[in-house]
């Protein structure tokens, strides 16, 4: 039997910080990204996305809106 869990990049605070940043502020990906470059340098954008669609704090273009 193999593992079939996602294994993320990141631990748990920094993915509460990543969403937390995104739902009080809703800045952009790469304004996020910028904000995380400071305590943690190697953070890719990938993963930053990745966290975003995972706490589900996108831009849903067909219905205009975040959700």
């Amino acid at each position: 039997m193999t593992d079939k869990s996602i294994h993320y990049a990141l631990n748990d605070f920094e993915k509460i910080l990543i969403s937390s940043i995104r739902k009080s502020t809703w800045l952009l990906l790469d304004e996020v990204l910028e904000m995380v470059k400071l305590t943690n340098p190697g953070i890719t954008r990938s993963v930053v996305c990745k966290t975003f669609v995972h706490e589900k704090v996108v831009w849903n273009s067909s219905l205009n809106m975040y959700h």
